[in-house]
C-alpha cells in the first residue's frame, strides 16, 4: 500500500507537470504555483514524515480507533486535495492576465477527478497502521468519504451558481476607481472572473464547514482525530496564502515576510499573549512544609520521595503505572510513606492523575488503581489540534481580540486533561495544600522553566524555604492560586505543541516553558530541598530517605549512530546542543545524588536511590529464551507490534497506540518480577 501511495503521488505531480512542461517559461510557472505545489507536497509527504522521519512526535497521528474517525480524515484529505487543484487551476487560468505569462489552454474538467489522488498516501498509511479498525469498516468509511466529498463538491457548484446569479458582480463597482493594473486577473469587461467566483464558492463552503466545526466539535466532546484538524489547517493556510500570492506577486512583495510583519504588528497592537488562569487564594493558610511532611509520615522514620521524569505521554503513562503499581506490590504503607512527588513534563501529567486518585485514608483508592494509568494514557492530540484550528489560527489572522487570552491550544489540552480527573473542582493548589498538611496526599512539586531567564520554577502550594534557589509559586506569587491541572499542563509545555504562557493579570508576568529545559528528571528540586532543608538539621528525625527515580525511556546506547558529513556540517551544532542537554542533566543528577548521600551519612541518615526505568530488553530482567519461553515470546510479540523504532524511542506526543499501552503494562509486570520490589520492601521495613 505504501508503494502504491508513492506511485500515485508521483502520478499526481506528473499531471501538473504535463500541464506546465509545454508552457514557457517553466520556472516562472512553478514560482507562481508554489503555494499549491507546497501544499500538495505537505499533504502527500506527511504520512511518510510521520512514520519515518518524525516518528516519535507524529507516528501515532494516523493511528485511528474506529470507522467514523477513518471516514472523517479521508474526507478531509480529499477536500485538501481539492484545495490544491482549485488554487492551482486559478493561477494557470489567469496567470496570463495577472503575471503576463503565456496564455494556457483551459484546464480540463477531468483534473478535478485527481483530488482523491492526493488523499491516497494518507488513507493508505491509516489503513496500514490502524489494526483496530476492520478492513470492511475501512472500506465502507472510504466509500462514504468519497460520497461525502462529492456531495460537498455539488454543494459548492450550487453556491457558485447562486453567486453568479446574484449581486456579487456589484463588487466590481466599488473597485471601478482603482487603476486597471490592480484589477488584472480579477475583473474583465466589468465582471469578476468566473474562476474567482468558483474560489469564492469554495471559501463560502469552507467557512460553513469551519463554523459547523466550531459549533459542534470541541476538545473534549464530539472531537475529531488530530489528523482531521491538521488537514483542515493545511486547507485554511493553502487558501489564505494562495490568495495572498495572487494579490501581491505582481508587486514583488514577499508574502512570508509580509505575513510575519503583519502578525508581529497585530500581536503588538493587540498586546496578544498566551496566558494560563490563576485566581486569588483564600486568606487562611496552612502550616509550614515540614509540619505537612511530619503529618504525612505520622511518626515513620523512613521517608520516600519520588522524582518523575519527562517524556510526553510515555512518561505520563509510565509514571502512573509505577506509582499505582508500587501500592499494589508494597501495600498502602508504602504510599503513606511517600512524602513528596517532584515531576516534570509528561511525568507531571501522570503525577496529576495519581494525586487526584487519593482518598481520605491518604492512599490511592483501591478502585482507582487500574483506572489511573488508563487516564494518564488517554489521547490528548485531538484537543491540541482542535485548539490550533479554532483558537490559534484566529489569533494568527488578527482575530485574537475576539478570544479570551486563555483560549488557545494549551487551554484546550488542559480541558482534555481536566475532563478525565476524578476531583477536578477541588484539585486546586490551595485545597491540595490543606490535604497535604493533613497528611492525605504527598506534597506535589510540578517543575517548569521560566522562559525569560531559564530559572527553575516549582508550582507547589508550600514555600520550600529561603535557601532554595528555584522560584517557588508560593513565594513568587503570594496570594495566588491555580488549578493542579494547570500546573501539570505548564510543567508539560512541550515546545510549540503547547504555547509558553504567563499568568493572567499577575505581576511579574513571566512566561513558563517545559520543566525539561532545566531538569528532565524531576530530581533536582528534591535533591536541593533534601540537602538544604531536610538533612542538615533532620527536623523529621529520619533514619532513611528513599528516592525513587521514575525514568520513562530505555537507557540510551553508549555507542551513538554517527552523522554523515553533510548532516554534521548542517545540523551538527543543533544536534550537539540537544544531546548535551540530556547528558549534562543526567550526569549532574547522578553527581548530586552521590553528594547528597555523603551529606546524609554525616547526619547518620541513610540515603538510597532506586531507578525504575521503562525497558523491554530481556537482558534487563534476566529472561532467558529457554528458561522462560512464555515471557520471552510475550516480549517478542510486543516488540514486533511496536514496529521497530518505537521500541528504543517511545512516542513523545500525546497519543499512544494499543501496542504501546500494552508495552507499558508489560514493562511494569516484568519489573515486579525482578529484584526491585524486594529491595524496596526491605528498605521500607528493615
Amino acid at each position: 500500500m505504501v508503494y502504491l501511495s508513492i506511485g500515485l503521488l508521483f502520478a499526481g505531480f506528473a499531471i501538473v507537470y504535463v500541464q506546465l512542461v509545454w508552457q514557457k517559461p517553466l520556472l516562472q510557472w512553478l514560482f507562481y504555483l508554489r503555494v499549491p505545489l507546497i501544499a500538495a507536497a505537505v499533504i502527500v509527504s506527511f504520512p511518510l514524515i510521520s512514520q519515518f522521519l518524525a516518528h516519535e512526535l507524529l507516528g501515532n497521528i494516523l493511528v485511528l480507533e474506529n470507522g467514523l474517525a477513518f471516514g472523517l480524515v479521508t474526507i478531509m484529505a480529499v477536500l485538501a486535495g481539492g484545495m490544491v487543484i482549485q488554487t492551482g487551476t486559478i493561477v494557470m487560468a489567469l496567470a496570463h492576465e495577472r503575471f503576463g505569462l503565456p496564455r494556457m489552454d483551459r484546464t480540463p474538467k477531468w483534473i478535478w477527478m485527481c483530488a482523491p489522488i492526493f488523499a491516497v498516501p494518507v488513507v493508505a498509511t491509516m489503513w496500514f497502521v490502524s489494526p483496530a479498525v476492520s478492513t470492511v469498516t475501512k472500506a465502507v468509511a472510504v466509500i462514504a468519504a468519497l460520497l461525502g466529498a462529492t456531495a460537498i463538491a455539488r454543494f459548492t457548484q450550487w453556491v457558485k451558481r447562486a453567486l453568479l446569479d446574484h449581486e456579487i458582480q456589484m463588487l466590481t463597482k466599488g473597485a471601478s476607481h482603482l487603476p486597471s493594473y490592480m484589477l488584472d486577473g480579477y475583473v474583465r469587461d466589468g465582471r469578476i472572473e468566473v474562476d474567482h467566483i468558483r474560489m469564492a464558492a469554495n471559501l463560502v463552503v469552507l467557512m460553513v464547514l469551519y463554523l459547523i466545526g466550531a459549533w459542534w466539535l470541541g476538545p473534549v466532546e464530539h472531537t475529531a482525530p488530530a489528523m482531521f484538524y491538521v488537514l483542515f489547517l493545511i486547507m485554511l493556510l493553502g487558501f489564505l496564502f494562495s490568495g495572498l500570492t495572487f494579490l501581491l506577486d505582481p508587486y514583488r512583495v514577499p508574502v512570508v515576510l509580509a505575513s510575519l510583519a503583519t502578525s508581529f504588528v497585530l500581536y503588538t497592537m493587540q498586546n496578544e499573549q498566551h496566558a494560563y488562569e490563576v485566581f486569588p487564594a483564600p486568606a487562611q493558610a496552612q502550616g509550614p512544609l515540614m509540619e505537612a511532611i511530619a503529618n504525612r509520615l505520622d511518626g515513620r522514620d523512613v521517608m520516600v520521595v519520588v522524582a518523575a521524569s519527562g517524556g510526553g505521554i510515555q512518561a505520563a503513562g509510565w509514571t502512573a503505572e509505577v506509582l499505582t503499581g508500587l501500592q499494589v506490590q508494597l501495600g498502602e504503607s508504602f504510599t503513606q510513606s511517600v512524602a513528596a512527588v517532584s515531576s516534570v513534563s509528561g511525568g507531571s501529567v501522570g503525577a496529576l492523575y495519581y494525586l487526584d486518585g487519593f482518598d481520605q485514608q491518604g492512599v490511592v483508592a483501591p478502585s482507582q488503581l487500574d483506572e489511573i494509568p488508563k487516564r494518564a494514557m488517554e489521547n490528548g492530540l485531538p484537543a491540541t489540534a482542535w485548539g490550533m484550528v479554532y483558537r490559534d489560527f484566529l489569533r494568527g489572522v488578527g482575530l485574537g481580540v475576539v478570544l479570551s487570552p486563555l483560549s488557545d491550544r494549551g487551554e484546550a489540552l488542559e480541558r482534555s486533561f481536566r475532563s478525565r480527573m476524578l476531583q477536578p473542582e477541588t484539585s486546586v493548589m490551595n485545597q491540595w495544600q490543606e490535604k497535604a498538611y493533613n497528611g492525605l496526599i504527598p506534597v506535589p512539586m510540578f517543575n517548569a522553566t521560566i522562559v525569560e531567564n531559564g530559572d527553575r520554577y516549582v508550582m507547589t502550594p508550600f514555600d520550600l524555604g529561603p535557601d532554595i534557589r528555584a522560584k517557588n509559586m508560593a513565594s513568587y506569587y503570594p496570594g495566588v492560586d491555580m488549578r493542579a491541572v494547570t500546573a501539570a499542563r505548564m510543567s508539560a509545555t512541550f515546545p510549540y505543541v503547547t504555547p509558553v504562557a504567563r499568568p493572567l493579570d499577575t505581576s511579574p508576568s513571566v512566561h513558563l516553558a517545559d520543566g525539561g529545559y532545566f531538569d528532565n528528571f524531576g530530581a533536582f528540586t528534591l535533591i536541593e530541598w533534601l540537602s538544604k532543608a531536610v538533612i542538615p538539621q533532620n527536623p523529621l528525625k529520619l533514619r532513611r530517605i528513599i528516592l525513587i527515580q521514575i525514568n520513562a525511556f530505555p537507557e540510551e546506547k553508549s555507542d551513538p549512530t554517527p552523522l554523515g558529513g553533510w548532516e554534521a556540517e548542517l545540523i551538527g551544532p543543533v544536534v550537539a546542543i540537544t544531546a548535551v542537554r540530556n547528558s549534562t542533566q543526567q550526569e549532574r543528577t547522578q553527581l548530586e545524588e552521590v553528594l547528597l548521600g555523603q551529606v546524609a551519612q554525616v547526619q547518620q541518615i541513610e540515603f538510597r536511590e532506586f531507578d525504575v526505568r521503562f525497558s523491554l530488553d530481556q537482558a534487563n530482567y534476566g529472561i532467558d529464551a529457554k528458561q522462560n519461553p512464555k515471557q520471552w515470546d510475550q516480549l517478542e510479540k510486543v516488540k514486533h507490534e511496536l514496529r521497530g523504532s518505537q521500541l528504543q524511542n517511545p512516542p513523545l506526543s500525546w497519543k499512544l497506540d494499543e501496542a504501546q499501552k500494552r508495552a507499558i503494562g508489560l514493562a511494569w509486570q516484568l519489573t515486579t518480577q525482578g529484584p526491585l520490589i524486594e529491595e524496596l520492601r526491605q528498605a521500607l521495613n528493615e
